[in-house]
């Protein structure tokens, strides 16, 4: 079949061809910007960048630390990712500079997710007013009730933990606590954003399960395609296509919408008023409330403004609950598997947290007030983020050019501070690779640069749920530690070893054996409290 004479087969091949080669050109055509602003660093290569290869055979946190040592005498170095220049801060001053000093010129972050109708909307990728005012809203929503809440939920799904533990704590039952975290921080997240009791120890190859443990999944897969292929961010919002898979983001809209109509009749359900879902949108309501009374002297011009910003569409609420959801289940079952893995395998600082708990919490429920007498169990949560930071990086967009310590940074410059390999430099943890809870005393801590430990970042953009993380986190501990002890069995493999390109061990197992504590003759419980 021909075409105005041309064979179909040969204008198929011309326009592949063309295709490749304006793909070469568009991703190999702005390789000199460091080059041109002074800045050292390794010689990138066409499409693949300066980090494709390194990618690929060392993975992300091997590369980054290769790179943050092989500039070790400099503050700063600047890499490809693909095509995009990409500015690495490493020096302490300029970390808190960019993060708090001059945080108005680098407050957007890059979205890798551009072009998803409910990823776009998420507080993680908003930029300008809109992130400020819907932060604003999220920030009232996390409040004394919501908190109480909160606790509630976390000590329902601590209690149904251990039931769930409950038949394996013998000599000879060994547990991987990778997929218990995972199982643990599915039941807290659940109830914390949706409300109800999910029980999802009672079932745990059930779909809200599955559906959860997708949403990770398809996600990094997709951070890592729109690096070498940005277009694919246009196709997504002229199809409206989703990166989130289609059976978890169907199940995921019921959920929200279940417990949005539960809000609508509070007083039959009123724990949907405390849920997150039910306090973003009483905060949301009580924002309106507030333009209405005090908009009196407004221009009608700057009420419709005002009226605008505090606005928020379902898709938006639906897009904040699955920031919480979606970074809350991956980060808080990765953090406490890790925790309680560092504990098993250390059997002193496991016996100093236990006597710790002991001494301030006893057979007292634990809550949001008595777990923060817990000193030494949050130095060994710290030490623990040290090693295994929830965010491999932190991004951001410089918005204005400036000049920060002689460097000029252009407008719209990437810049990224590499935290798991400023959490492993020598020069600031001495032997980073060992697990000493001891690096965060008092003492140690107050003589540290304070941007040298960025677990959840820092400054007016850092991570809104550390506080609600870190009380999971505390709460679940207190209830295993108190009652067992975790110890190493014959399928530990250790120290963890992280997989390339994610926080998580190389093996994908964390093994140890659990058995109770009254049975070493370290506490005196009576048996008919030990998980009862």
């Amino acid at each position: 079949m021909d075409i105005l004479g041309v064979p179909l087969w040969l204008l198929f091949l011309t326009v592949i061809m063309a295709s490749l080669v304006w793909y070469s050109w568009h991703m190999s055509k702005d390789l000199n910007v460091f080059e041109k602003l002074g800045i050292s660093g390794p010689a990138p290569f066409p499409i693949v960048g300066s980090l494709g290869f390194r990618y690929w055979v060392d993975g992300m946190f091997k590369s980054q630390i290769k790179l943050y040592r092989q500039y070790q005498d400099r503050k700063f170095y600047g890499v490809f990712e693909a095509n995009t220049p990409v500015l690495h801060i490493k020096d302490c001053d300029m970390i808190q500079d960019v993060l708090v000093t001059h945080f108005e010129h680098f407050s957007d972050r890059p979205n890798r997710f551009k072009g998803d109708p409910l990823m776009d909307k998420c507080t993680h990728f908003l930029k300008g007013e809109k992130w400020k005012n819907t932060r604003g809203i999220i920030s009232s929503a996390l409040n004394s009730k919501f908190l109480q809440y909160s606790t509630f939920v976390i000590q329902r799904s601590s209690d149904s933990l251990m039931n769930f533990l409950k038949p394996k704590i013998d000599w000879r039952r060994n547990v991987e606590l990778s997929s218990l975290a995972f199982f643990y921080s599915a039941d807290v997240h659940s109830g914390i954003v949706f409300s109800g009791n999910y029980k999802t120890y009672s079932n745990l190859n059930g779909k809200h399960v599955a559906n959860l443990e997708r949403l990770s999944k398809q996600s990094r897969r997709w951070r890592l395609s729109s690096v070498f292929f940005p277009f694919l961010s246009t196709i997504l919002r002229i199809c409206r296509i989703s990166v989130v898979p289609k059976s978890a983001l169907k199940h995921f809209n019921n959920q929200v919408d279940n417990t949005l109509q539960k809000y609508e009749t509070g007083a039959k359900d009123p724990r949907s008023n405390q849920c997150l879902l039910g306090a973003m949108t009483t905060s949301l309501l009580e924002s309106r409330r507030f333009m209405d009374n005090n908009g009196n002297n407004n221009s009608d011009s700057m009420k419709n403004e005002r009226s605008e910003i505090i606005k928020l569409s379902t898709l938006e609420i639906k897009a904040q609950a699955f920031t919480f959801m979606h970074s809350g289940l991956e980060k808080v079952s990765s953090i406490l598997s890790l925790v309680l893995f560092q504990l098993a395998n250390n059997t002193s600082i496991c016996e100093q947290v236990q006597r710790e708990i002991d001494q301030h919490i006893g057979t007292v429920k634990p809550n949001e007030k008595n777990v923060q007498n817990l000193v030494y169990l949050d130095q060994c949560i710290n030490e623990t983020i040290r090693m295994f930071p929830p965010y491999l990086t932190i991004d951001r967009i410089c918005t204005e050019e400036i000049t920060i310590q002689g460097i000029r940074i252009p407008k719209n410059m990437t810049i990224r501070i590499p935290v798991y390999a400023l959490h492993h430099d020598p020069s600031i943890w001495k032997n980073p690779e060992e697990y000493r809870p001891e690096r965060f005393n008092p003492i140690r801590s107050a003589a540290r640069h304070q941007s040298a430990f960025l677990p959840f970042g820092m400054g007016p953009r850092s991570c809104l749920g550390m506080r609600m993380a870190l009380l999971e986190l505390k709460i679940v501990i207190v209830s295993m530690l108190r009652v067992l002890t975790l110890i190493p069995c014959a399928k530990t493999d250790y120290p963890v070893w992280i997989q390339k390109w994610k926080v998580a061990p190389e093996t994908g197992n964390l093994w140890v054996k659990v058995r109770p504590r009254f049975w070493l003759g370290v506490c005196e419980y009576p048996s008919s409290t030990v998980l009862s």
